[in-house]
């Protein structure tokens, strides 16, 4: 476990390949890692990319002002599929390009982009719905 904001900040900074992985694979206590957005918003995707996210931080960052931010979360398996619909909504058509990508995704979800805006999102949704590729509510 990730003990310590230096050490976060030390493994995020380090390029060498086992010790940034540390970062992405070590669990970061929640202190640490609203520590990291507050202080360093250029670490949001870092902090997301992390595999042991807590819940709680993960969902603290739907609702980001910047659409690489909110792409980055619809990307997260973890991402309770309320809120992945949520994201279906999007203004941004790369996050909602996300969504329609995303592996567990609602039947309602893909009906809403199936009439999406962006021919490719409206024709993926539309093919995964024929296939039945959803998770059921």
């Amino acid at each position: 476990m990730i003990t310590s904001w230096d050490e976060y900040i030390d493994l995020l900074d380090n390029q060498e390949h086992p010790v940034s992985q540390r970062a992405v694979m070590e669990e970061v206590s929640e202190e640490i890692l609203f520590h990291a957005i507050q202080e360093r918003p250029d670490l949001k995707p870092a902090v997301i990319h992390n595999k042991l996210i807590p819940l709680t931080v993960l969902l603290s960052l739907v609702d980001d002002p910047d659409p690489r931010i909110r792409s980055c979360v619809a990307k997260k398996r973890k991402l309770p599929l309320d809120y992945l619909h949520k994201l279906a909504h999007d203004p941004d058509d790369g996050v909602r390009r996300e969504v329609v990508h995303h592996t567990k995704i609602w039947k309602q979800t893909l009906e809403h982009l199936s009439s999406d805006e962006k021919l490719d999102i409206a024709k993926r949704a539309a093919k995964r719905l024929m296939e039945q590729d959803y998770k059921p509510l």
